[in-house]
């Protein structure tokens, strides 16, 4: 079976877009863990991240406000639309917030850094099935279960480093740190979840 939407449909587009930048938002948290002092001190791709993002929901808006038909339900895309904003919301709290830890948020090590990579792949590879011509339900479902299964993976991990960390802290500094870190990251996962239960939703809907 395969879902016979009209691609030339510009929400397909934005969706497309609003992964893009979504998976810029991923590279730049990679980026802020992996050596958190040179990127904290030099790079500017936060902001124009945030505001990419921000332009691409703003024009979802619209173009729900302005269209007939749509491809999928508007209440689907609004939802899809806004987890993505979420995302990037809570992105730009994350990487701030870290930065204001340095010390602590380079402590985030290999395992971590591991499961982000196969968030951001399997993220990818979502987003290759839904742009894809014809869209296999059989490849959605795939798609869509290894997504989930690798953002359940970081929230172990992130669970697992705030132990960590918050066992090895020498001072209240270390110890709010590692809380502060955690909590942010909990956030943009639990946002990634938003973005894959609102594609489930489409899915299902599409069957």
């Amino acid at each position: 079976m395969s879902f016979l939407f009209p691609h030339e449909n510009q929400f397909f587009n934005l969706l497309g877009e609003l992964h893009k930048e979504a998976d810029e938002a991923l590279s730049l948290i990679e980026s802020t863990f992996l050596n958190t002092k040179e990127f904290c001190s030099s790079s500017n791709r936060v902001k124009k991240n945030d505001s990419a993002s921000e332009r691409t929901y703003q024009k979802t808006l619209r173009e729900l406000a302005h269209t007939f038909i749509t491809p999928f339900d508007r209440e689907d895309i609004l939802a899809v639309a806004i987890a993505y904003e979420l995302f990037s919301q809570n992105t730009r709290i994350l990487i701030l917030d870290a930065c204001c830890f340095e010390e602590e948020s380079s402590k985030y090590g290999k395992s971590f850094l591991d499961h982000l990579a196969e968030v951001r792949k399997s993220f990818n590879e979502l987003n290759s099935v839904i742009c894809a011509e014809n869209i296999s339900s059989r490849d959605f479902e795939s798609a869509l279960t290894l997504a989930h299964t690798s953002v359940e993976e970081l929230k172990n991990t992130i669970e697992d480093v705030l132990l960590e960390n918050m066992n090895a802290a020498k001072n209240w500094k270390e110890w709010l740190g590692a809380l502060n870190n955690a909590k942010n990251l909990r956030k943009v996962a639990n946002s990634l979840t938003s973005i894959i239960k609102g594609y489930e939703t489409i899915f299902v809907k599409g069957l």
